[in-house]
C-alpha cells in the first residue's frame, strides 16, 4: 500500500527470524500485520494479555511483565491459558538481577530456563549459576537453544582456576666471608711467627 493524503502509511511488521521472504504469501502476510494480537484479560488484574513480535522474538505482554514465547509455541496459535501459565513462571535473573534479552527455551536436564544477556564484555547465555560467552560467530539473535546448551555444559565442565600456592622465597643465610686483606695479614703473621721460632 501507499501513504494516504494524510501521510499515514500503511501498518508494516517484520518477518521472524527464520522466515524466508519466499514463505510470506498474503495469508502469511495478514497475520503479521494482525500483531499485536489480544488475547484475553488477565483474571487477576483484569488487564489485557497481548503476544507480538519483537526485536528478539515473539513475547507475552502483560502491563509492564514481558515473556518470551518458547520456540515449541505458535505466536499466531497460543491460547490465553498458555500464556498465563507462561507469564507465572518466574523470570530469570542475569548478572546483577539483568533483564534476558530473550529466553531460548527450556534446558533439557532440569526444565529451567536459558536466556540469552547482554554483559559487561558482550553477550553471553546463563542456566543456573553456569555463565558462557556467545562466540562471535554466532548472535543473540541467531544462537539456537541447542548451542546455547552446548556452550554451558563445555563452560561447566572446564575445571576452575586453581590458586597456586605463593612462591616462599627461600631465606638465605648470608655468610660473612672475610674480607681478603684481613685473611693475608692473618697468613703474614703465622709467618712471621714460625721464623722467629725458627731463629
Amino acid at each position: 500500500g501507499e501513504a494516504t493524503e494524510d501521510g499515514k502509511k500503511p501498518k508494516r511488521a517484520s518477518l521472524p527470524k527464520g522466515m524466508a521472504i519466499s514463505q510470506v504469501d498474503m495469508a502469511v502476510a495478514d497475520k503479521l500485520l494482525s500483531l499485536p494480537r489480544e488475547l484475553g484479560l488477565h483474571p487477576d488484574s483484569g488487564k489485557k494479555i497481548i503476544v507480538n513480535n519483537g526485536r528478539f522474538g515473539p513475547y507475552i505482554q502483560h502491563e509492564k511483565e514481558y515473556r518470551s514465547i518458547p520456540k515449541a509455541d505458535d505466536i499466531f496459535s497460543i491460547a490465553l491459558a498458555r500464556a498465563l501459565e507462561i507469564m507465572a513462571q518466574p523470570k530469570s535473573a542475569g548478572r546483577a538481577g539483568a533483564t534476558p534479552l530473550k529466553i531460548l527455551g527450556e534446558h533439557p536436564d532440569d526444565q529451567q530456563n536459558v536466556g540469552v544477556y547482554s554483559g559487561q564484555y558482550g553477550p553471553y547465555v546463563k542456566h543456573g549459576k553456569v555463565n558462557a560467552t556467545i562466540p562471535p560467530e554466532l548472535t543473540p539473535d541467531t544462537i539456537t537453544l541447542e548451542q546455547a546448551v552446548n556452550l554451558l555444559e563445555a563452560k561447566a565442565a572446564k575445571p576452575g582456576k586453581s590458586k597456586r600456592p605463593a612462591k616462599k622465597t627461600a631465606s638465605k643465610a648470608t655468610t660473612k666471608t672475610p674480607a681478603k686483606s684481613a685473611v693475608k695479614k692473618t697468613t703474614e703473621r703465622a709467618a712471621a711467627t714460625k721464623l722467629k721460632k725458627a731463629a
